[in-house]
């Protein structure tokens, strides 16, 4: 119908693909935060740009969190490496449809990472608190869950990389729509002209957006008068 639709994610491109299975082919993405956008063409994945996380970096942040009783998470390309397949990574794999690949080490790597993510269990989100007051200042960070810490590259984040796609594409900010339900939604509610959070998303992000989906998807966009075409 001439609508360009984005998944913006924390999530890698191999827990996108059953969504671009399901929409259909030329599906774009924009994953790890933003550290790595592409789009899905008959099923396959092309990258179209990428950032990492210097290999030096990552490993010093992966020694931080185990310090602090965290595995990390290291995602390179469509790979997930874990050193503990703990009972939040597990959930995790469900939720995703993708599954980590336990490692001993994380210096036994040699791929740098777009994103570390760090979960910890409910009860202890103070390690996350602690872990991002002894982050590099040469890293971004976000909560895409309360219990759920992405570190990207520096200026990376779902902002940013809507910015490049729209860039690529001819679109405007000004025609951009931005849904979401977590923290890690901001970056892409301040570029947007219109924001939309969903009604389980946090006070913060609720209060930050133009629109709260009160009464679902599509009551929000007859409200906003978004009518890009006329029905056949």
């Amino acid at each position: 119908m001439g609508v360009l639709v984005v998944i913006a994610t924390a999530r890698g491109p191999s827990g996108v693909a059953a969504i671009a299975a399901a929409v259909g082919g030329g599906l774009w993405a924009v994953t790890y935060q933003g550290a790595l956008m592409g789009r899905f063409d008959d099923a396959r994945w092309v990258t179209h740009s990428e950032t990492t996380l210097e290999i030096g970096i990552a490993r010093e942040i992966a020694e931080l969190a185990a310090e602090l009783g965290l595995a990390a998470s290291w995602h390179t390309g469509l790979s997930w490496y874990t050193t503990a397949l703990t009972d939040e990574f597990v959930l995790e794999s469900r939720i995703v449809n993708d599954s980590p690949i336990l490692i001993d080490d994380h210096r036994r790597l040699s791929s740098s990472p777009h994103k570390l993510m760090l979960i910890s269990p409910l009860d202890e989100t103070w390690k996350l608190t602690e872990l991002t007051e002894r982050l590099p200042p040469s890293v971004s960070y976000a909560y895409s869950h309360q219990n759920y810490l992405e570190v990207t590259p520096l200026g990376i984040d779902k902002g940013t990389a809507l910015k490049d796609l729209l860039t690529r594409t001819r679109g405007r900010t000004a025609d951009l729509i931005a849904f979401g339900d977590g923290e890690n939604d901001l970056s892409m509610f301040e570029i947007a002209e219109y924001s939309v959070a969903m009604m389980h998303a946090p006070a913060s992000v609720r209060l930050a957006a133009t629109g709260v989906a009160t009464g679902g998807l599509v009551a929000v966009l007859h409200k906003i008068r978004w009518q890009p075409f006329k029905p056949g």
